[in-house]
């Protein structure tokens, strides 16, 4: 649930990563508290004309990325 809320955060402010993978999750020292996603080389930045509808298509399609690399942990 982490890290699906790593995600809503950065979609929340305007960002999509744009590159799902689990090489960009880091966590200190092993600890689940201090996950972090890291390199945004990929990311999209949300336009101001951006309408709605479209935005949250593409947040939905990079969540819907995060659950299948996450469903491929188990």
């Amino acid at each position: 649930m982490r890290i699906l809320a790593l995600y809503n955060d950065i979609h929340q402010a305007g960002v999509i990563h744009g590159d799902v993978a689990w090489r960009h999750i880091l966590a200190k020292n092993k600890n689940l508290a201090t996950l972090r996603l890291i390199d945004f080389d990929h990311c999209i930045i949300r336009a101001e004309d951006d309408n709605d509808q479209n935005w949250d298509q593409q947040c939905a399609t990079e969540i819907s990325e995060v659950r299948r690399m996450m469903s491929s942990f188990n």
